[in-house]
């Protein structure tokens, strides 16, 4: 099965607690990490993704130190500032069981992966929004899979339904009030097949894009009414071989992904063009293994990667513009030292947020704010 990753690009205000070695200043804060205390409960444990909007609201999930549930900490959604919901809350006269994979828009609204009693679904902090057993354009839901929303409050998702007995589900790309596009329909020629669907994203004006697979082994990016790119397409003479799962989409409908191309060299590309590939020369480093991406409105890319220098001939993972190493393994931030850098968020205001591993295992959600 093709796997995607696809990525997201945004204005990056860049980072570090102190100078950055290559010259621009940046000022690293860590907003969160395990023992600290937000909204009265101390964090046991930070998971790596993060989101963030324009006003520099930044969110993320965890567990803390509560009564447990089925044997484990219970889990909650953070913003640096709140516990804004957990395991054991009720939320729409449900008892919460599990919460996760949480998502905000410019007006403060967080959406989240929750569980009860109904299954799987997705919450804000006082409603369920969508949940098993829903119809939506005629399909009744079971299950649900990656999820986005836009600045201004459009909430996509993927939701599965149906399938043959004994085979897989078939899936689609929904909001809450209708089916946008599912298995076995057919975009540009190509009939969309199952399981395959990943990582839907859209934007103020409404334009959705999303991963699928589709017949005859294929994979690529579309939207409801059009092929964007696909395997085996050449970008910039390159032949792209893989797509992966971190798309993402800025307001001029600017859409990006991180890929595989035939020479094994991962890119980050638009339709018409390779944005920056391994190898290529940033902040006197030589990039490999690009992996997570971010854009703007002004088409400003943050992404993560490595670079060779490490000890013992290891790759180095770093936090990168096209032009600037943002923040790299060995940093000391707050009082942690950075041994991997993660998920990344960024907004229209020039900050970014990421998520950090640290040396002694554990994760921490980093803010980064150009001086």
């Amino acid at each position: 099965m093709n796997r995607f990753l696809i990525t997201l690009i945004l204005t990056i205000a860049t980072l570090s607690d102190i100078p950055c070695a290559f010259g621009a200043n940046y000022k690293l804060t860590l907003l969160a990490k395990p023992g600290d205390i937000i909204g009265g409960v101390k964090l046991l444990r930070i998971n790596p993704s993060v989101a963030m909007n324009d006003s520099g609201e930044v969110v993320f999930s965890g567990s803390f130190d509560g009564p447990l549930i089925s044997t484990e900490a219970p889990s909650a959604i953070f913003t640096q500032s709140a516990l804004v919901a957990n395991a054991g809350s009720s939320i729409g006269g449900f008892t919460i069981t599990q919460v996760g994979g949480a998502v905000i828009d410019n007006s403060g609204t967080i959406v989240f992966s929750c569980t009860s009693s109904f299954g799987a679904g997705f919450c804000t902090r006082t409603a369920v929004l969508v949940k098993r057993g829903d119809t939506i354009g005629g399909i009744t839901l079971i299950n649900f899979g990656d999820h986005s929303i836009s600045s201004n409050g459009t909430f996509v998702f993927v939701g599965f339904f149906g399938g043959v007995p004994g085979g897989p589900s078939s899936e689609g790309i929904f909001t809450p009030a209708g089916l946008i596009v599912k298995t076995g329909d057919s975009i540009a020629g190509h009939i969309l097949r199952s399981p395959s669907f990943q990582h839907p994203v859209v934007n103020n004006l409404g334009t959705i894009a999303f991963l699928a697979g589709f017949e005859g082994n294929g994979a690529g990016i579309f939207t409801p009414s059009s092929l964007v790119l696909k395997q085996g397409d050449t970008i910039s003479g390159q032949l792209l071989t893989t797509t992966f799962s971190d798309l993402d989409i800025n307001e001029s409908g600017t859409i990006i992904d991180v890929g595989s191309m035939a020479s094994g060299a991962h890119a980050i590309y638009s339709p018409s063009s390779i944005l920056v590939k391994d190898g290529d020369a940033i902040g006197g480093v030589a990039l490999n293994n690009i992996q997570k991406v971010a854009i703007n409105n002004r088409g400003t890319i943050a992404f993560t990667g490595a670079f060779p220098g490490g000890a013992g001939g290891a790759f180095t993972s770093g936090l990168f513009t096209r032009d600037t190493v943002i923040a790299r393994q060995g940093d000391v931030i707050g009082g942690k030292t950075v041994s991997f850098l993660d998920s990344v968020a960024s907004n229209n205001s020039g900050r970014i947020a990421f998520s950090a591993r640290f040396s002694d295992g554990t994760f921490g959600i980093v803010l980064a704010d150009p001086q």
